[in-house]
């Protein structure tokens, strides 16, 4: 099975040509065209046409991915882009679940708070702590059903186009490869203090995944990410991200790639790269600077 790394760049950089330069670079440091190795660059919707540009014309093996995507096909969502949208412009990859969408963004927090406005109209005189820790579970459950209905559309994408496309060869393709969920999973610090770990993955897994097929998991990606780890510059021990892996894959398939993306950095990029089952990793600060990344896509040149 190849590698695969995905470089997360989140709200950065600031401008087309930062950008621009930023991709060069990753090819200046030799990670096109990597026989063994397969890399994915998450970047702003802003940038994913001049950055597909680029990448045609310098001839990269790049492959474009989105920080997010819409769980509908279209009509009246303001501010939403679809699956079908953004491989109209050349993306492949879809994130989905990342940590900082599931716990500071609309996907967890603004349900949340209409739930807890119900439970405020609901209640007497006073909320108490078991009112406020049923929203949140009701919070979560929600952001997880609805991760799976994210990843229902690409699947269903697939079908529709991929799919017929291989059966009817005169037409002119859409795609030239199918698109990917790589859907995000992983605990809270408060989570694994309890010893919850592997109930919270497993439960993202199963709301996540409900509607897709064992065949259609060709199509998705897992990426590990112990929340409590992104953007800490802490990393989960070795045996901790074994334990997760191999239960993701008793849960999944066995043939599924599974990425750990808990803060991993130049100098451990070999340690957790040899941990049976982990396939990569998807990097968020660290793909920021080309040597950086080129150090943790090429951990076995030490």
């Amino acid at each position: 099975m190849t590698n695969t790394f995905g470089a997360n760049w989140k709200l950065n950089p600031v401008t087309i040509d930062k950008a621009k330069d930023l991709l060069d670079s990753y090819a200046n440091e030799g990670l096109s065209g990597l026989v063994d190795t397969e890399i994915i660059v998450f970047v702003p919707y802003i940038f994913i046409s001049d950055l597909k540009r680029l990448i045609d014309e310098k001839g990269y093996t790049f492959r474009l991915g989105a920080q997010n995507v819409s769980e509908h096909e279209c009509g009246a969502f303001s501010g939403q882009i679809s699956a079908a949208m953004l491989a109209s412009v050349g993306v492949t990859e879809f994130l989905i679940g990342h940590s900082e969408r599931r716990g500071g963004y609309e996907e967890k927090v603004v349900h949340s708070q209409d739930i807890m406005i119900e439970k405020i109209r609901q209640s007497v005189n006073v909320i108490d702590e078991a009112t406020i820790k049923a929203a949140k579970t009701e919070a979560i459950e929600y952001t997880n059903e609805m991760l799976g209905r994210k990843i229902s559309t690409i699947v269903e994408y697939n079908k529709h186009q991929w799919e017929r496309q291989e059966q009817n060869q005169n037409e002119k393709p859409l795609l030239l490869r199918p698109l990917t969920a790589l859907y995000c999973i992983g605990e809270t610090l408060e989570e694994k203090a309890e010893g919850k770990t592997l109930t919270v993955l497993e439960k993202q897994l199963e709301k996540g995944l409900a509607k897709i097929s064992s065949d259609d998991l060709k199509y998705v990606i897992i990426a590990y990410e112990p929340r409590w780890a992104i953007g800490t510059g802490k990393s989960a021990n070795p045996n901790d991200i074994k334990e997760a892996h191999l239960m993701i894959r008793s849960l999944t398939r066995s043939d599924i790639k599974i990425l750990y993306g808990g803060s991993m950095k130049p100098d451990t990029a070999s340690e957790i790269m040899a941990i049976k089952g982990v396939n990569g990793g998807l990097i968020g600060g660290a793909s920021l600077n080309a040597q950086d990344f080129s150090k943790i896509v090429k951990y076995h040149s030490k």
